[in-house]
C-alpha cells in the first residue's frame, strides 16, 4: 500500500501550553513587502478594476487586523463549495473527538466507494490503500492539508448530512448546505432579503443549477467562509483545542498556487483551496506584521482558469499589503460591522 509522504507527523494531541501558544505567529519585518497599493487609487477601486478584468463570478471578503472590513463582494451569494466543504467536516469531526464520541486513533477502513471516478486520482491515498485502516488523525490531515477526497469520504462515513448542516448553522454559517439537489437550489437560495438580486446572484443561481444537473452539490458563501476563519483566528472554532488542531492541519500549505503565491517567503498562511470544473477557491488567514488578515477568494463560472488564478493571487498579495502597512493604531480596536453583515 502506498500513501503520499508526510513531511512531519501530525500531532493533534497538543499540550495545553502548545495550544495556548498556537496563535498565528508574526513574521519578521525583513519579510514584509515594500510595495503598497497605489496611493492615488482607492483600494476598493483597485479591487473592482481587478475583478472586472475577468468574467468569472467572484466572491471576496477581506478583513484586516483588528477585525476591520477591507473589502466585500458577493458576500451572501451562494457558491459551489468544492473542497471548502471539508472545513466544516474537519471541525465537526474534531468536535466529536473532543466530546469523546470519536477518538483520533479510531480507524476507518478505506473502502472502494471512497474513490469517486469523477474526482480523478486522489491527492493522498493511492488505489492500493483499499482495505487500509486509517486513523481519524490521518484522515483529518489528508482531507485538510492534501484535500484528499478519499480521506474526506472516510470522515463523511462517520457522520450525516443533517449533522453537518446543523453544525455549520451552529457556527453561524447559515448558507452552508450539503448535498443540495439541483431542483431545490432556487427554492433554497432564490430569495434575497430586502433587495432585488444582483446580476452576479442571478448568474450564480443559473450556474449552480447547471452544475448540479440531476445530482446534488455542496454550497456555501464567501460570508460563511469568512465566519469560519474569523472563529479560527480567534481560537473560537468550537474550542481553543479544536482551533489549534485545524490550524495545525491547514498550515501545512501543500497547495500554494493562489493566496500564498505572491507573498514574501516565510509568510505564514493558514488556508484551504477548492477546485472543480469552473470553480476555483482559496480562503484563509494571512499573517502580516500587524496581525492576521482574513482573505476569502472564491470564483465560479470560470472559463479562463489562468486569469482567475492570477486574480486570486493578486487578492492575496493586496490583503497582505494592507495588513503589513496598516498602522498599529488601526488594527487594535473592535469595529462596528455594517448592519447587513
Amino acid at each position: 500500500m502506498t500513501l503520499r509522504p508526510i513531511s512531519r507527523r501530525l500531532l493533534l494531541t497538543g499540550t495545553a501550553a502548545s495550544v495556548a501558544a498556537a496563535g498565528v505567529s508574526r513574521i519578521p519585518a525583513s519579510a514584509r513587502q515594500d510595495a503598497t497599493p497605489a496611493a492615488d487609487v482607492p483600494l476598493d477601486q483597485q479591487l473592482a478594476q481587478l475583478l472586472d478584468s475577468c468574467n468569472s463570478i467572484f466572491g471576496v471578503v477581506l478583513i484586516a487586523p483588528g477585525d476591520s472590513p477591507i473589502y466585500s463582494l458577493n458576500r451572501d451569494v451562494p457558491f459551489i463549495s468544492a473542497s471548502l466543504y471539508k472545513l466544516v467536516l474537519l471541525a465537526e469531526t474534531l468536535a466529536r473527538v473532543e466530546a469523546g464520541e470519536l477518538a483520533l486513533d479510531q480507524t476507518v477502513e478505506i473502502q472502494p466507494e471512497f474513490y469517486i471516478l469523477a474526482n480523478g486520482d486522489d491527492s493522498y491515498f493511492t488505489p492500493d490503500a483499499i482495505g487500509y485502516e486509517a486513523m481519524i488523525e490521518e484522515l483529518a490531515y489528508s482531507a485538510g492539508a492534501y484535500s484528499s477526497n478519499v480521506g474526506a469520504q472516510a470522515l463523511i462515513s462517520l457522520t450525516e448530512r443533517n449533522l453537518l448542516e446543523q453544525f455549520a448553522a451552529g457556527l453561524g454559517m447559515n448558507q452552508t448546505r450539503y448535498w443540495v439537489e439541483g431542483s431545490a437550489i432556487r427554492e433554497m437560495y432564490g430569495k434575497v432579503a430586502g433587495r432585488p438580486p444582483s446580476l452576479d446572484y442571478v448568474r450564480s443561481l443559473a450556474f449552480l443549477e447547471s452544475f448540479a444537473g440531476y445530482g446534488a452539490v455542496n454550497l456555501t458563501s464567501p460570508g460563511d467562509m469568512a465566519t469560519f476563519f474569523r472563529l479560527l483566528r480567534d481560537n473560537q472554532l468550537v474550542s481553543p483545542v479544536v482551533s489549534w488542531q485545524i490550524r495545525h492541519i491547514l498550515e501545512a500549505r501543500v497547495i500554494n498556487d493562489r493566496i500564498p503565491a505572491l507573498l514574501p517567503q516565510g509568510t505564514q498562511v493558514i488556508h484551504k483551496t477548492g477546485n472543480l470544473d469552473g470553480v476555483l477557491h482559496d480562503a484563509g488567514i494571512v499573517q502580516t506584521a500587524n496581525g492576521p488578515v482574513i482573505a476569502v477568494t472564491m470564483a465560479q463560472a470560470a472559463t479562463d482558469y489562468e486569469m482567475t488564478i492570477q486574480i486570486e493571487q493578486r487578492l492575496g498579495l493586496l490583503a497582505y499589503q494592507v495588513g503589513a502597512h496598516q498602522s498599529e493604531s488601526d488594527g487594535g480596536g473592535q469595529v462596528s460591522w455594517p448592519a447587513d453583515w
